[in-house]
């Protein structure tokens, strides 16, 4: 059992290092003639656990959110008033103010995702005993910013 758990860390780490690898090389890519790359990730209303009761587990589920929660609970409140956002949106080069006027706010933000799976097998012991399947996917999800080819 020890060896399987050190084969799924293992198996783990692999994939998490390379969905950060792919990520890390898209967000330094120039995309003035392709943004395809950039993608936009589901809005998580919330979380919530499956029936082995442990959250952020394979077998939970999710809510849908939506981008009026950013609007609505944090850059509205990034001014008194709603009469101050006038001399906000008058500073040049403003993200703020184009943060507060895009109609998908998670798109401004210019995100790429990684991705990696990997497939382990399980020993015949720990099929019997633990877990009743052959493999066990591994997977890695991992978002980062565009820097806009900076670097």
């Amino acid at each position: 059992g020890l060896l399987q758990v050190a084969t799924l860390t293992r198996a783990h780490t692999d994939t998490m290092i390379n969905a950060r690898r792919e990520a890390a090389e898209m967000a330094t890519l120039d995309l003035s003639s392709d943004m395809d790359i950039l993608s936009s990730p589901d809005y998580v209303g919330d979380w919530l656990p499956g029936p082995d009761g442990r959250h952020h587990s394979r077998d939970d589920t999710t809510t849908s959110g939506n981008a009026a929660g950013l609007h609505s609970e944090i850059l509205t409140h990034a001014t008194a008033t709603m009469d101050e956002w006038e001399f906000i949106d008058d500073v040049p080069a403003n993200r703020i103010s184009r943060l507060h006027s895009a109609p998908g706010a998670i798109a401004f933000f210019g995100l790429v995702r990684g991705y990696d799976s990997q497939e382990v097998v399980l020993d015949s012991a720990v099929r019997q005993l633990l877990y009743q399947a052959d493999v066990i996917d591994v997977e890695c999800e991992v978002w980062m910013t565009w820097t806009k080819g900076i670097y």
